[in-house]
């Protein structure tokens, strides 16, 4: 995930309602954890909370994808729905179409 807070952009977490923000290098008001350090601040406190990743559109729907081979690419559900019948792991199904037949997209979900 990533926030932004006082105009910088931050690797981020959830955690009890509040955002962990998270940093290679030490920053005022951040404390040392693991290999980084972070500060724990109020969700009302950043400007925006957001996840990104990308997506193929493919008949109405925005598919995760694994890899591109030979002009198709390799959508991935968590579902047989719709023909994903190659069994990708437990729980995780895959198909392979077209790339001129959809659309990629870097997909956003806002916190």
């Amino acid at each position: 995930m990533i926030a932004e807070y006082k105009g910088k952009t931050y690797e981020c977490g959830l955690y009890k309602g509040k955002i962990i923000l998270y940093t290679k290098s030490q920053r005022e008001g951040f404390e040392q954890f693991l290999n980084k350090f972070r500060k724990i601040v109020e969700r009302k406190d950043c400007d925006r909370v957001y996840r990104q990743e990308p997506r193929f559109l493919y008949n109405g729907g925005a598919f995760r994808y694994k890899e591109e081979l030979d002009g198709k690419i390799l959508l991935v559900n968590n579902s047989k729905n719709g023909g994903f019948e190659l069994r990708l792991d437990y729980d995780e199904y895959g198909k392979w179409v077209n790339v001129s037949d959809g659309k990629k997209i870097m997909w956003t979900e806002e916190y």
